[in-house]
């Protein structure tokens, strides 16, 4: 039992606090010292803020409860849309589980709260998409609602992130755009710190200086575009995962590497579901009057509407309406 502060006011735990009851939890949760990346977050203190000792307690052993000592978070909630044009309201706002909702209350991510950043991308008159990204959580930011309730769109991203150690600043926050793509992820490079260097080098030269974060998203994204992305996305995701599976075997990394991704080149939306121990990020999809969307959790109660996208696999939405499904496990067992 974390020890109590000497009030018995259920008042919200001061910001002051935070190193504090971290400290404490690292002594009674001992799967919180492999996550030093979690306590840096602002999800976390948003929680230590908003909430009092008891709730933050419980907060604390309900992670503990739901983290076997090698697991890692499932970070960040991301939305992608293909069909007629719409509001992007329609899916970033107005849903029961929004996709702002889900920046505060995530259903299906250890960390519910994911208020490192946003960001928003579509296509509109112009093959380059258009992005705007932000710090801010998603919730408490205004320009998002009006953007989202003005910008019609046939094809547009959203994500809200939960940080895995790099910095919140703009440049880290989803989607990231090169030409006429658009890419987003969910998910971890496992022990990333110790083959950062070796995975940038899967970078070519003329996409580094692209390159304006520190992310591992950004980093698999533009090995994925050197590798193919344009005329072969399959083999080229397939080919990026391997690279990096092999890099973390060489550093001997114990930790998985997962990913939930969407690529578009302004014309076909692409879905990839992921992960080296088999246990990839939620994602689910389902078409509706013609459109075609993707997302990290269904947007509303209908459940029974939404297919999970199986794990080690693609999806593809062609400009016919035809979605396809291809083994991307098998992609990458064949990946030279």
């Amino acid at each position: 039992m974390l020890q109590q502060p000497a009030s018995d006011s259920p008042e919200p735990v001061c910001a002051q606090g935070l190193a504090r009851i971290l400290s404490q939890s690292r002594l009674q949760f001992p799967q919180f010292a492999a996550l030093p990346a979690f306590s840096n977050t602002r999800s976390l203190r948003t929680v230590i803020v908003n909430n009092s000792f008891t709730e933050v307690e419980q907060f604390l052993r309900t992670m503990y409860d739901r983290f076997p000592e090698t697991e890692q978070t499932e970070m960040c909630r991301w939305i992608a849309y293909r069909g007629e044009p719409v509001l992007m309201e329609t899916l970033v706002a107005d849903p029961h589980h929004s996709l702002i909702a889900q920046s505060l209350r995530a259903a299906e991510s250890v960390t519910t709260t994911n208020g490192d950043g946003f960001g928003l991308g579509w296509y509109g008159e112009r093959a380059i998409p258009g992005v705007y990204r932000e710090i801010r959580p998603a919730w408490s930011d205004e320009n998002l609602r009006s953007i989202c309730a003005q910008v019609r769109s046939h094809l547009f991203f959203a994500h809200v992130r939960a940080s895995t150690g790099t910095a919140s600043v703009r440049a880290n926050c989803h989607p990231f755009a090169y030409k006429q793509h658009m890419f987003m992820h969910n998910g971890q490079i496992g022990g990333y710190v110790a083959v950062k260097r070796r995975v940038e080098d899967l970078i070519p030269d003329e996409l580094y200086t692209h390159r304006s974060g520190t992310t591992d998203s950004e980093a698999i994204f533009l090995a994925a575009l050197g590798a193919g992305l344009e005329d072969e996305p399959l083999r080229a995701m397939a080919l990026t995962l391997k690279r990096i599976a092999d890099l973390m075997r060489a550093a001997n990394v114990g930790e998985p590497l997962r990913l939930t991704a969407a690529h578009t080149d302004g014309k076909i939306l692409r879905a990839f579901r992921w992960a080296s121990d088999a246990r990839a990020p939620s994602l689910y999809w389902r078409q509706k009057n013609g459109a075609f969307i993707v997302v990290s959790e269904p947007l509303d109660e209908e459940r029974g509407c939404w297919q999970e996208v199986p794990q080690g696999c693609a999806l593809t939405a062609c400009p016919d309406g035809q979605v396809r499904t291809e083994s991307l496990c098998e992609a990458v067992r064949k990946a030279a």
